[in-house]
């Protein structure tokens, strides 16, 4: 005799259909992991070097480490000791690799950056397979738009190569997010500590959201133990490493932190008004950056999401973004890497935001429209905004490799360079120190670049002594410039200059090669920000990023 079930379980069992049915394919972990590793190898080769810290505080002591001879700033100096050579002894691992494979200095340098873009790659399929597996959001298209996002935006491109200790708190802030929400605490504790410790000692306030999430979800003692054990693997080989360098004890976070809060040094190298980070991250992130910014209070509506998000938690998930872009634009002295370190969290909230208004416009259309037309109406728009992120994501990634990639180009050409009977080959800069893009592309030690006198300048690097501990004169914690650092240009073998002048090219100097550099002061701000064919090209104006040498040189 057939028995009808229980009205009960007759709901239960039309509720599990109900949500089988909602659930939303999303990309593969295997499939994500290589479409990152396509992007940030595209980055590892065609991104250009865009901060001078890079290559003066990252490539060259790595250059020292491994070759023995390298540019020094007054931060590595013994005197002071703020950066810690710690964090460069991997990459010093990875150029020596290369080097006994047989790879050229230059060859090394993109073997490194790659690796870099490895790791990258690494942390956001952990982040993205996070969220595809959470109990809430694989439900709805978050997964698929946060995979999109890391995959396409520019802030991505840039950060995910570049030799910073921003970068590297970024890749430490995937992990602590993906295994926050997985809820293994403790893991994110860790890369918190390293985030802070190894990278960047002010990225911990971007930790503070999960250090008190575990405090009332797991415990003090299990949060100390965990934060001591984060601290321990954090600063154990940092101190060991730094301290036989600098033939002295060092913790180089510590004096970091109390150059920058206690004698307000970072304002010594320049000011930007609040809103800096809101321009920039546009640029970065174009429409993600204010998808990302009003998915907090979107979070707060109770047709936030397709599926009942604990509103709580969700904004919890979310306040490292907002603490850290509220703290670094509050701060005087902003640079772009600041920024780094929740570029993927940025990715991630705008994703929800984008879920987050498609379901506000179909809740308030549907009283006008059928529900099923309405979430065609609003699936369509959505498909739409993505379309248009990642055309203008493509457009500004090209925008800044043709416009600002030549000297990457002419240091390339640097490499090829023959010598000059052992002699000493003085490749001069002028203004454009600071986009040198490091030793890694000069032909063999007996390059050096120097220094002429053009124009203002600020204190400039010197060679690094025979170790690393040994003092320098002529170095200051004020960026006050040092005459020290200049020769006489008729001492300069080569030199590198941007648009060079007539009577400098009927003079000593002969062209050796000339890429086209964008002037920014005289070009169009739309054709400048984004690359936009056939236009860009013609309503841009440029200069000659230009190689010249000496031809009064006899060597040459």
């Amino acid at each position: 005799r057939n028995r009808k079930a229980p009205v009960s379980t007759q709901k239960t069992s039309a509720e599990e259909e109900k949500q089988k049915q909602s659930v939303i394919s999303h990309p593969g972990v295997v499939v994500a992991f290589f479409c990152f590793l396509l992007a940030q190898s595209l980055s590892a080769f065609f991104n250009y070097i865009s901060d001078c810290d890079e290559v003066f505080n990252y490539w060259e002591p790595t250059h020292f480490l491994q070759y023995g001879r390298g540019l020094q700033t007054w931060e590595y100096s013994p005197e002071y000791a703020l950066r810690s050579y710690a964090y460069l002894y991997p990459q010093v691992f990875v150029g020596k690799l290369a080097q006994n494979f047989g790879f050229t200095k230059t060859q090394q340098f993109y073997v490194i950056r790659w690796t870099l873009g490895l790791l990258c790659a690494l942390c956001q399929t952990y982040l993205y397979s996070s969220i595809k597996k959470h109990a809430y959001y694989h439900r709805t298209s978050i997964p698929t738009f946060t995979f999109v996002f890391l995959l396409v935006s520019t802030g991505m491109f840039v950060a995910g190569t570049a030799y910073l200790p921003s970068s590297f708190a970024m890749y430490c802030f995937m992990v602590a997010q993906g295994a926050w929400l997985n809820g293994s605490h403790y893991v994110s504790i860790v890369a918190v500590a390293l985030a802070s410790l190894v990278g960047w000692p002010f990225a911990a306030f971007a930790g503070l959201p999960i250090a008190l999430d575990s405090l009332f979800t797991k415990g003090f003692f299990y949060s100390l133990f965990w934060a001591v054990v984060g601290a321990v693997v954090s600063l154990t080989p940092l101190i060991l490493i730094d301290s036989s360098l600098y033939d002295k004890l060092i913790i180089a976070p510590l004096n970091i932190v109390m150059y920058n809060v206690l004698k307000g040094g970072s304002s010594l190298y320049g000011t930007e008004p609040w809103y800096f980070y809101l321009l920039n991250g546009f640029l970065n992130f174009n429409f993600i950056l204010p998808l990302a910014l009003i998915s907090i209070p979107l979070a707060l509506l109770p047709w936030s999401y397709s599926l009942p998000v604990p509103k709580l938690r969700n904004i919890l998930y979310h306040l490292p973004m907002a603490i850290w872009f509220s703290f670094m634009s509050g701060i005087e002295h902003k640079e772009e890497r600041f920024l780094f370190v929740i570029y993927p969290q940025i990715a991630f909230a705008g994703a929800c935001g984008l879920v987050a208004i498609g379901n506000l416009v179909t809740k308030i259309g549907s009283k006008v429209l059928s529900e099923c037309k309405m979430k065609a109406f609003v699936k369509f728009v959505t498909g739409v905004i993505v379309v248009v992120i990642i055309v203008l994501s493509a457009s500004r990634g090209l925008a800044l490799y043709h416009n600002y990639n030549a000297p990457m180009k002419v240091y390339n050409h640097v490499s090829e360079l023959p010598g000059c009977n052992d002699k000493q080959v003085n490749v001069c800069v002028g203004k454009e120190w600071y986009r040198f893009t490091s030793g890694y592309f000069f032909p063999n030690e007996h390059f050096n670049l120097t220094f002429v006198k053009d124009g203002p300048q600020s204190q400039l690097p010197q060679y690094y002594p025979a170790t690393a501990s040994e003092i320098q004169p002529n170095f200051n914690d004020q960026n006050k410039d040092e005459e020290s650092r200049y020769i006489d240009i008729n001492d300069c073998d080569y030199l590198i200059k941007n648009d060079p002048t007539e009577t400098e090219l009927k003079g000593q100097w002969e062209v050796v090669v000339q890429f086209p550099f964008l002037d920014a002061t005289r070009s169009p701000t739309p054709f400048r920000v984004f690359y936009i064919p056939f236009m860009s090209q013609k309503k841009n104006q440029w200069t000659a990023y230009s190689l010249l040498k000496n031809s009064h040189k006899a060597c040459l």
